[in-house]
């Protein structure tokens, strides 16, 4: 069994956030859920395109990355939380790596 993972992305203005949702989309887990909150954004929102058929967006107005990080782990529903800044990125074995370490010690 594997838990879910919610993959939280908080965004506003970045033009990386493609970068970020792709590595998300590469993880091996494969029991993820992807959720990127627009805080308010009013540019680089169009990189959001290519990837709405394969990530919860969720769209509020601008508070900052704390709200926007607290809004998308509110409407989560994995067991764990990984949070990705929009301008950063996740090697492909991230997760595969790290939950089964917290998995085994529960």
């Amino acid at each position: 069994m594997f838990p879910k993972v919610s993959i939280i992305i908080p965004f506003y203005n970045d033009p990386f956030v493609g970068h970020a949702i792709h590595s998300a989309l590469a993880q091996t887990y494969p029991n993820v859920e992807i959720i990127v909150v627009d805080d308010g954004s009013s540019s680089h929102v169009d990189q959001l395109a290519p990837f709405r058929n394969r990530v919860y967006y969720l769209d509020k107005a601008n508070g900052g990355t704390d709200s926007a990080l607290n809004h998308g782990i509110r409407m989560s529903s994995g067991e764990y939380i990984a949070w990705l800044s929009s301008d950063d990125f996740f090697y492909p074995h991230k997760l595969s790596m790290q939950i089964p370490y917290f998995w085994i010690r529960r």
